[in-house]
């Protein structure tokens, strides 16, 4: 979430964000392909991110949410569509936890709902889509 904050703020620094040096020694040990593969994958797909994004952000223009968010939901929705590895509920609580610790008072309450409008999408797509193979 870090460095998909800090590419939105400085997108000319890809190559240095990528070596995650801006980090320090303890978090860069932990810092694994699990992470580059987040990241890369964030921000190949953004535009189709941001499409999901703006279909549940009702009332609000892609340009009001700030920075923090917008990299919290961006990881997020990268999560659904592409991590099929990750349970939907992990990615929201650990999304929740993210805004908690470095959005707003409320960023969280804000995460919260619009992950788990887009969370109720997915299922109902999924389950019509299984419901669809079973009639075959």
């Amino acid at each position: 979430m870090q460095a998909l904050y800090q590419f939105e703020i400085r997108p000319d620094e890809l190559e240095h964000i990528l070596t995650f040096e801006w980090t320090d020694d303890k978090v860069r040990k932990h810092i694994n392909d699990f992470a580059t593969a987040l990241f890369n994958g964030t921000i190949e797909h953004r535009k189709e991110i941001d499409k999901k994004i703006s279909k549940f952000t009702k009332n609000w223009d892609m340009d009001r949410i700030g920075n923090v968010e917008l990299s919290i939901l961006r990881m997020s929705v990268y999560s659904f569509l592409y991590r099929k590895d990750m349970p939907v509920n992990v990615i929201i609580d650990e999304a929740v936890y993210l805004a908690k610790r470095f959005g707003n008072e409320d960023s969280y309450k804000f995460i919260n709902g619009v992950l788990d409008g887009i969370a109720g999408f997915f299922d109902k797509a999924e389950n019509k889509n299984s419901h669809k193979n079973s009639e075959v």
